[in-house]
């Protein structure tokens, strides 16, 4: 079985491109300095930035286990040590900052 070999493949010398000159192909990007990022999505202020300014002994109430669990979470990424507790009179959920 034989197999069909290629002819060699012709190279052009490659000229060297300056960045004035590049490629017609090529896609040119202007690089800008000192321009804030803007304040949207990670950057952006917490909507649990009051924890912060929590002390040890303060607590806050939430209507839905599902806010008191997004606090609870808040509260762990910073490090902070917490409990909490349903109170079936008022309906509401705790959460006390420990430490």
């Amino acid at each position: 079985m034989k197999l069909d070999t290629m002819p060699p493949q012709t190279t052009q010398p490659q000229t060297s491109q300056s960045p004035e000159n590049p490629p017609e192909n090529m896609q040119v990007f202007k690089i800008e300095k000192n321009i804030p990022p803007p304040m949207t999505g990670h950057n952006s202020v917490s909507k649990y930035a009051f924890l912060n300014q929590m002390e040890v002994g303060n607590s806050v109430a939430v209507e839905t286990r599902r806010e008191c669990v997004a606090i609870r979470d808040a509260m762990r990424y910073r490090k902070m040590t917490y409990t909490s507790a349903y109170d079936p009179e008022s309906r509401k959920y705790r959460i006390w900052r420990l430490g």
